[in-house]
């Protein structure tokens, strides 16, 4: 063993030499190794297994448990274990649980090390054993330098010790049924502070391409207590940091790093004998997950429209946090809580660029205004109670396209009748009753109004174990009712959209008291509607977890491509309804040719999970400057979207959203999905299993390529730059330019995909 260089050997106070500790007398190498020997390198270690009596209660054994300064461990015990085996090893560990081990139970297992340490220079060192329920004794030159057990160890201060060779020995009896040991002598130098670790590396004069890799543990779960690090791919120059929260033996295969912080002194480094060490104490396992790689903002609104930015969230304070620490950007991470094998490189992440930056940041100053917006906005609390008729779900039939009105059910009673007895209607927007609905189902509901207020739209969003107004999500209701004006008698579409999870919900839509809708799932309809104004209705009864939920009559004038290719067409002619769904990507290309855009017009996408707003609106900030641009708005909750400055030449969505304000603009429905995977410059969890199925080239952002390749096919015209939120009311376009540089990083990301996916058809065959 070569006890690790110090950095730069401190003053040595003279009373801190070897020769002031107490010699053994009764060490185990007399009785184990009488004569002595050791090997050139490494560590001899005898494996033993205590006699029977190492199963009794602790008080009864013959180990001694006495903490005062007497020696725990004595030759009078290791006469009597028996020797299982005898090997030599590099590290002084062990890490097992039951009987794992040589068929040795964990708590009768012992073992005695002995070996040459060497130290190269002299200074003073750190003798570090950790250990969990068991004794220990270590010894050298046959001075006792630590002694004792989980529950009180006295370990000497840092040593004064003169370069050359000494005799290291480790006496180790465990007592519980995992053994988890390991001994590392190491120089005593202080820990670097956050602020000095930069000008530390800085001090080094590493190229300027070097970039930062975190690999993070809880600990090791191999025998020797060893963890291989595998080295990066590519041969970028590096720096590694390392966490575990248990001292662990850090062993790097292929190209070693430039330099290596770690936080845990008892650790030991192998595979990168040149490489400079710090202990810096400001990484950890547990605030490390790939998740840590995401560039989604931890900020958010809460249910009470607080603005909530929490610092001690993982991403996307980690990018920035290695930078200003380190000098150096971070490329990848790696974290597990136990494991023996890690790549060093196995989630990676590209930087941001300043544009980026800047449009992240604005978006989370628009963000923040809005939640405080919200928060200003005051409704009267009621607390009427009340009974209303449980409309329970019934079949409902398929209606053709060309359906009427009167061709729908009318409803005998609605919820209308009892919170609205006269019938009264606003002249804008509509009147909204928020209820709280309790007791078991039956015939009636029992029901109270908490809160009244009109609203421009029909839609809620009443996140948050206590929802808006302080209602359970599982005892949230509403009831909305209004006026929508038909301009001319034609088709018409109705939509509506619950959340992810709606199976518990119920509602009903209904149209001069005919009954549209009567499901659970989301429904899209369209029927002919004369000319006029027509009262809409809507009754919703929550769920437990989360009550999201919006309806929409709109004209159903725009053409509609889905995102799967349909069924090869047919000789018979099609309704314009669904003539479009034949050969996709040709006819929404040929559909928007026929506009005859500008030649420079652009495309950006817009991607969300879900609004934060209360009435689930999402205002998209337009791009600067004037170029003409399409814009593509996807999200996985149907959102109502309106634009702020000015407005797009053409409009791409999903039906189930809306966008207000942009009623000139010609608009297509294509539901083109995607997420913002696409814009993340990461590789995330991409292992062998991984690789076989693909899910690493479309949840990285290996996606954006083909992503953009699809764009230009399908509408003529080039991806400019993408945008992505989740459970956000604002929306920065863009977010993310589309240029050559991010190009560049989705093709090495594919690169290395495909590095990877060879290595493990190598290893094992698909």
């Amino acid at each position: 063993m070569v006890a690790n260089d110090p950095l730069s050997p401190p003053s040595l106070p003279s009373s801190e030499h070897l020769a002031d500790y107490p010699l053994a007398t009764d060490p185990w190498g007399d009785v184990l190794n009488p004569a002595g020997s050791v090997p050139k390198q490494g560590f001899a270690v005898w494996y033993l297994d205590r006699d029977a009596t190492a199963n009794e209660p602790p008080h009864k054994r013959k180990e001694n448990f006495q903490l005062d300064g007497t020696p725990r461990i004595s030759d009078t015990n290791v006469r009597h274990y028996r020797t299982v085996t005898r090997e030599t090893t590099n590290h002084i560990a062990i890490n097992y649980s039951w009987s794992a081990f040589r068929d040795i139970p964990s708590n009768s297992f012992s073992a005695y090390w002995a070996g040459r340490l060497h130290v190269p220079r002299t200074g003073r060192y750190h003798v570090i054993p950790q250990i969990s329920w068991a004794n220990v004794r270590v010894l050298l030159d046959r001075h006792i330098v630590a002694d004792g057990d989980q529950l009180g160890m006295d370990v000497a201060p840092p040593l004064l010790l003169d370069a050359g060779d000494y005799l290291l020995e480790v006496e180790y009896s465990n007592h519980w049924h995992t053994t988890q040991f390991q001994l590392a002598v190491e120089p005593d130098f202080p820990a670097i502070k956050d602020e000095e670790l930069q000008s530390a590396l800085a001090a080094l004069h590493l190229p300027p391409q070097t970039v930062v890799y975190i690999n993070a543990v809880n600990e090791s779960n191999e025998e020797r207590n060893r963890i291989r690090l595998q080295a990066p791919e590519d041969d970028t120059p590096y720096i590694l940091l390392l966490s575990s929260e248990q001292s662990v033996n850090w062993v790097i295969t292929g190209r070693p790093p430039l330099a290596i912080a770690r936080d845990n002194r008892g650790s030991t480094v192998s595979g990168a004998p040149d490489a400079p060490q710090f202990i810096w104490n400001s990484i950890s396992e547990k605030n490390l997950s790939p998740g840590s790689l995401s560039y989604h903002s931890p900020c958010f609104c809460t249910p009470q429209n607080e603005w909530v930015c929490p610092e001690s969230g993982k991403q996307p304070f980690l990018l920035e946090y290695t930078r200003r620490h380190t000098g150096y950007p971070l490329r990848g991470m790696s974290s597990a809580n136990k494991t023996y094998h890690l790549n060093i490189a196995e989630n990676l992440v590209y930087a941001e660029s300043a544009a980026t930056q800047m449009a992240r940041e604005q978006q989370r100053i628009l963000q923040r205004e809005s939640c405080a917006r919200e928060g200003k906005v005051t409704t009267p609390l009621l607390a009427k109670p009340q009974r209303i008729k449980r409309n329970l779900p019934a079949f409902q039939p398929s209606y053709p396209s060309g359906a009427t009105l009167a061709d729908f059910p009318l409803a005998a009673h609605t919820w209308g009748d009892v919170i609205n007895p006269r019938g009264k209607t606003p002249r804008h927007g509509f009147n909204a009753w928020y209820l709280r609905i309790t007791g078991s189902p039956g015939a009636d509901y029992p029901a109270e109004t908490i809160a009244q207020e009109n609203v421009p739209l029909i839609s809620i969003r009443n996140d948050g174990a206590k929802g808006r107004f302080k209602i359970d999500r599982s005892d949230f209701g509403a009831y909305w009712v209004g006026r929508v004006h038909v301009p001319r008698t034609g088709r018409y579409r109705l939509i509506t959209a619950h959340g992810r999870d709606f199976s518990d919900t119920e509602t009903r839509v209904l149209l001069d008291r005919h009954i549209l809708s009567s499901q659970l799932r989301q429904n899209n309809l369209t029927l002919q509607l004369a000319a006029g104004d027509h009262r809409l209705e809507v009754e919703y009864r929550g769920a437990d977890n989360a009550n999201r939920f919006q309806a929409m009559l709109i004209a159903d004038d725009k053409l509609t491509f889905p995102e799967q290719q349909p069924p090869a067409p047919t000789s018979t002619p099609l309704p314009v309804a669904i003539r479009s769904a034949i050969a996709v990507t040709q006819n929404l290309a040929t559909a928007i040719a026929a506009l005859h855009l500008p030649a420079d017009t652009v495309v950006y996408a817009a991607t969300v999970s879900n609004s934060g707003d209360r009435y689930n609106r999402l205002r998209l900030h337009a791009p600067a400057g004037d170029t003409p641009y399409i814009l593509l708005l996807n999200s996985t909750s149907a959102v109502q979207a309106e634009i702020t400055g000015r407005p797009p030449v053409l409009i791409l969505h999903n039906p189930a959203s809306r966008i207000n304000g942009a009623d000139t603009v010609p608009t297509f429905y294509w539901e083109q999905n995607f997420g913002d995977e696409v814009t993340q410059m990461t590789l995330i969890d991409c292992d062998c299993t991984a690789l076989r199925k693909r899910s690493c080239d479309a949840y990285s952002g290996a996606a954006l390529i083909p992503f953009a390749r699809k764009i230009q096919q399908t509408t003529g015209y080039p991806l400019a730059g993408i945008s992505s939120g989740h459970n956000t009311t604002d929306l920065v376009l863009p977010l993310t330019p589309v240029d050559d540089r991010i190009l560049a990083t989705s093709k090495a990301i594919r690169h290395t995909i495909n590095l990877r996916r060879q290595h493990c058809v190598a290893q094992q065959p698909l």
